[in-house]
């Protein structure tokens, strides 16, 4: 499995923004909805969404901006529970990062919680970039999220219900580094159900000189995860010194990765690339 080099397309949104990073998709209605961080005056406190079908067309919405309460807001990730929508997104607050959700009927308004669901009161570790995913055997849903203790950051796991308590949270990493490809962080799972088959994609930071890379890994269970391969590293203009945060989507006949990449001249945008199978 690997991306073709050449169908690759540097989105239009990027257009009206310094930086724009984080990238997930939610199909809502039929429709693909591309939710996103945006940086517009150097702080990310904003997240927008915007059409597939109109991406071209149209500046991107606003959804809501945190501003004040927030110093950054990042990594929104959307799910439907009890037909309520709710976005997990990644804040940062008293200089620590933790996970908070916002809900709405329609995505017209957005209802802030606060509070948060993951956090670290003695402000030594942070949490972000989550992915929150039904387990149709357990009906439960797992929240998928980052830790970082000390200067490493790996992927752990809370079973969470329809109302957010908590009901199991591991101890420990269940994706971690196991190479130099990981060394630094491994983080941003993008997680996919098929019958009983998972699969994940996922942003790796390693080497020397430091670069990031998209890396996936197979499971049965959503816990265990096993093959990890090297799916996407730095390798046209736009991505060339890092590639991170995927979402892959099918669109029309074509499975699509949209990610974060980052060029020479350190400009961030969103990225989609074809995927082609081998």
């Amino acid at each position: 499995m690997n991306f073709s080099e050449s169908n690759f397309e540097v989105l239009k949104i990027n257009n009206f923004f310094s930086k724009a990073i984080s990238p997930k998709i939610f199909n809502y209605r039929d429709k693909n909805l591309l939710f996103f961080a945006g940086e517009k005056n150097d702080r990310f406190t904003k997240i927008y969404k915007i059409d597939l079908k109109n991406e071209e067309k149209k500046e991107p919405d606003l959804c809501f901006e945190l501003e004040g309460y927030f110093q950054r807001v990042l990594s929104p990730d959307l799910i439907l529970i009890d037909n309520k929508i709710f976005m997990f997104f990644e804040g940062k607050r008293k200089n620590k990062t933790g996970i908070f959700y916002a809900k709405s009927d329609d995505m017209s308004r957005w209802d802030i919680v606060k509070e948060p669901l993951i956090f670290d009161e003695k402000n030594q570790i942070d949490y972000g970039a989550p992915k929150c995913i039904f387990h149709p055997d357990s009906r439960k849903y797992y929240l998928y999220y980052y830790k970082k203790d000390k200067s490493k950051k790996n992927i752990y796991l809370s079973i969470i219900d329809k109302h957010l308590k908590i009901f199991k949270t591991f101890e420990k990493p269940i994706i971690f580094s196991e190479s130099k490809l990981e060394e630094q962080a491994v983080y941003s799972p993008d997680i996919h159900i098929n019958n009983s088959s998972w699969q994940v994609f996922y942003a790796a930071w390693g080497q020397k000189p430091l670069k990031g890379i998209i890396m996936s890994a197979v499971s049965k269970n959503g816990i265990d995860w096993t093959d990890k391969k090297k799916i996407l590293e730095p390798n046209i203009f736009a991505d060339i010194k890092h590639c991170s945060e995927p979402c892959l989507i099918k669109e029309k006949n074509s499975l699509n990765l949209y990610y974060e990449g980052c060029d020479i001249f350190n400009n961030w945008k969103i990225i989609k690339k074809t995927l082609a199978l081998k």
